[in-house]
């Protein structure tokens, strides 16, 4: 592969990663150092599109989330690009890890591959740009939820953005089918209504005109 910005110490672990892309992700055409937009003027190392429909962009670069990325990570929001961004570093042998930097990253979506000898290893798996969570403060949800919720917040943050979804609303379902139990049992439904509380849709029980 051929680098026009890249250091040269950076290009094995640029060759590195293109293994990964293509092997890892099924990534058939991998654009090296080229836009993803003409809207936006940074250009991320390594991108190529997958065949689920977005863009996989991996920045090489020995700090865990060079802060020139800011200004990309943006854009992508602000335009809805279906892109997800990892950055890939060298392993950290020597001198002080940027905790900061790697906290920042986590905290918008950004994944972390580290390469070590030619070979990788995923350290965080990047969540799509555009799917970005604001901090969510759970002490204002009560007690009895917090943890299910933080452990949901957690599994969308950690790349799988669907099931972190599909918990809370596991979650709901639960509370609002809690909720209907108690209004039956003391008498806020009619015992006409023979719906299953426990194993009819929650359509049904939401929608049900006895209640």
């Amino acid at each position: 592969m051929k680098y026009t910005y890249l250091p040269s110490e950076l290009h094995q672990i640029a060759d590195t990663i293109c293994l990964f892309l293509k092997e890892e992700r099924g990534i058939k055409k991998i654009n090296i150092e080229k836009s993803i937009d003409r809207r936006i003027y940074y250009c991320p190392t390594l991108s190529g599109m997958t065949n689920r429909g977005y863009l996989i962009c991996v920045e090489i670069s020995p700090d865990p989330y060079p802060l020139v990325l800011d200004s990309f990570v943006v854009d992508c929001i602000r335009y809805n690009l279906p892109v997800k961004l990892f950055v890939a570093n060298p392993e950290f042998t020597t001198g002080k890890y940027d905790q900061k930097a790697s906290r920042r990253a986590c905290s918008i979506g950004v994944g972390n591959i580290i390469v070590t000898n030619g070979s990788y290893e995923v350290i965080r798996e990047p969540l799509e740009l555009s799917l970005t969570l604001p901090e969510v403060d759970v002490k204002k949800y009560p007690i009895k939820f917090r943890a299910a919720i933080s452990d949901s917040i957690t599994t969308y943050k950690n790349g799988n953005p669907v099931k972190g979804v599909s918990d809370v609303c596991d979650l709901i379902e639960e509370i609002i089918r809690n909720v209907a139990k108690k209004a039956k049992k003391i008498g806020k439904i009619p015992h006409t209504n023979k719906l299953n509380l426990d194993k009819d849709s929650l359509g049904l029980i939401h929608n049900s005109s006895s209640y």
